[in-house]
């Protein structure tokens, strides 16, 4: 989890910063599809990759604001 979910998570925290100031930007997460589909292995592995698409979307949905300055 620290690997896959916190490393992805703090450096989006550092980022959200500059790309505020500069007023554009992306932020590319890599994913799986162990984190969309169950798979016979690697459960906490595709927990991890669940939880990486989630935080995508939600600091998406956040950051439109902040960032874009748009109205969801």
């Amino acid at each position: 989890m620290t690997t896959n979910l916190e490393s992805a998570c703090h450096l989006c925290q550092l980022a959200h910063p500059l790309l505020k100031a500069s007023g554009v930007g992306s932020i590319v997460c890599i994913s799986s599809i162990a984190g969309v589909v169950a798979l016979n292995v690697g459960s906490i592995y595709g927990a991890s990759k669940g939880a990486i698409n989630q935080l995508t979307k939600d600091l998406a949905c956040e950051w439109a604001k902040t960032i874009l300055g748009v109205i969801a």
